[in-house]
């Protein structure tokens, strides 16, 4: 079949599938997994903000909806709402699309907030070896496919590198291509004393990868050229073009990062194009006038878990066997810690004081943190498991979150003294987020009976409290040492 045949038969299909007022779902939260029933088992499937499907039904606090390659199943009703509106679905091509025979490429633009990249076309690897996430892409980029297996679609991002995207979040409706390639028009500095903040200019949104290294950040910017001469070296940022296709911008530090961002503003330009911001924190830096050696630095601290109600899709954590619940326990150590981090002279910013749902979407822990401006976040836990699972673990996921969780174990494994701990790479939720270093801790089993009597001891709690806020003074004390060079 010819592609303007697929596009024409898309287009029909299209106005075929208008939305009555009321029949419709957008995903609220960040990201949102698919169930078989309500409190079932996972489908595999994870939809993003901004995704729309289908209503069909509802029960117990979740909705009943179909995707709109077909699948059916539930969602928990805290990560999504229904609406009244008439909308187009665009519907997810059949099968004959994408056949190596078509003459011509297939295009599709990010239809949810944003699309999240893989190496791999997979939702379904543990958290401890997920390391297939590549990175988001905003709503509105276009994509060339180049690829396809099942309802995931290998997308080429420029001509030597290519990532796969899930079909659900991408609207397949008739459309210009690429065409040439994106345009650098300008690049600019902007004052902010807060952050590294370069402003790129391009006559179109392009998609982009941020990578961070132990000094420093690089942006890759795919499908992308410089029309002219590249601009000269701005602050600590230099732009080169690493292929005929792929602009990079690199933020040079003579340190780790401390978080780091890029996205698309939504006021169009004037003149048409895009502007993307590349932002990348400074350290805090040391004033005579502080009060201790954290002064002004806030920190984030998330006690995991916590509903009020039975969780919708969300685990409910782990307990000991004579009833003592890890949300509890997760509570008590965070509130400790703060007082501590308070006495070195921090900000404290707490995810939750008490049992609430506010925080069953794990995202609206690190968006709490995000709109408080946080420096630094840590999620405080207590681990499950076999009986003879015992110990200290604290994870990470971004590179530049190493150093942190580093930290945390160093002080930890002093305080509690439960054996020599172990800093791990996991792909938690909590962690994902690259606009401040973030570790999440795991003080113990309470699964073992050993580790699981110490949770029952204030002197232990105590001592958690102590080194975590240890370990938060310890990372940020590299920031202020006489001569470092972020200072």
């Amino acid at each position: 079949m010819k592609r303007s045949a697929i596009f024409t038969v898309l287009f029909a299909a299209l106005l075929s599938v208008a939305a009555h007022a009321g029949d419709l779902v957008r995903v609220t939260a960040l990201e949102a997994g698919v169930y078989d029933a309500p409190g079932g088992s996972s489908l595999d499937i994870r939809v993003h903000r901004g995704s729309v499907m289908q209503y069909l039904d509802e029960s117990r606090g979740w909705l009943r909806v179909q995707l709109r390659n077909g699948v059916q199943g539930w969602v928990p009703g805290w990560s999504a709402a229904r609406f009244s509106q008439d909308r187009f679905l665009p519907p997810i091509p059949g099968p004959e699309f994408l056949n190596p025979s078509l003459d011509a490429p297939a295009f599709a633009t990010v239809f949810s907030d944003f699309a999240l990249l893989r190496s791999d076309p997979t939702n379904t690897l543990p958290a401890a070896s997920d390391r297939t996430r590549l990175g988001m892409l905003p709503r509105g980029v276009r994509l060339k496919l180049v690829g396809r297996q099942g309802n995931w679609f290998r997308v080429e991002l420029s001509r030597a590198f290519h990532a796969w995207v899930y079909g659900e979040l991408l609207d397949f409706s008739p459309g210009a291509g690429f065409g040439a390639d994106a345009r650098l028009r300008s690049a600019a500095l902007l004052p902010d004393k807060r952050r590294h903040t370069l402003q790129i200019a391009l006559d179109r949104k392009a998609p982009f990868r941020l990578f961070s290294t132990d000094r420093g950040v690089e942006l890759y910017i795919y499908g992308a050229a410089a029309a002219g001469p590249l601009p000269a070296r701005s602050g600590p940022f230099t732009m080169r073009q690493a292929w005929p296709d792929v602009l990079v911008v690199e933020c040079a530090l003579r340190h780790a990062p401390l978080g780091f961002s890029a996205q698309y503003l939504d006021v169009p330009l004037l003149t048409g194009g895009a502007t993307l911001l590349f932002q990348v924190n400074r350290p805090r830096a040391p004033h005579h006038t502080d009060r201790g050696p954290l002064s002004r630095w806030r920190i984030a601290l998330d006690p995991g878990h916590g509903a009020a109600t039975p969780p919708l899709g969300y685990a409910a954590g782990t307990s000991t066997s004579d009833g003592l619940a890890e949300h509890e326990v997760n509570l008590t150590v965070a509130l400790t810690a703060a007082r501590y981090l308070e006495d070195f002279g921090a900000e404290v910013i707490l995810t939750r004081t008490d049992r609430t749902d506010a925080m069953n979407d794990l995202y609206a822990r690190t968006d709490l943190a995000l709109e408080r401006k946080a420096d630094i976040f840590v999620s405080i836990h207590a681990n499950g498991g076999p009986p003879s699972a015992s110990g200290l673990e604290v994870y990470h996921f971004e590179p530049h979150s190493q150093a942190l969780a580093a930290a945390l174990t160093r002080q930890l494994e002093a305080r509690i003294n439960t054996g020599p701990g172990q800093t791990r790479f996991a792909s938690f939720a909590v962690l994902r987020q690259t606009q401040f270093p973030s570790a999440l801790v795991e003080l113990g089993y309470m699964t073992n009976a050993r580790e699981a009597r110490l949770f029952r001891d204030p002197a232990f709690l105590d001592n958690c409290a102590r080194g975590i806020a240890e370990g938060v003074a310890a990372y940020i004390a590299q920031f202020s040492a006489p001569g470092h060079p972020a200072n």
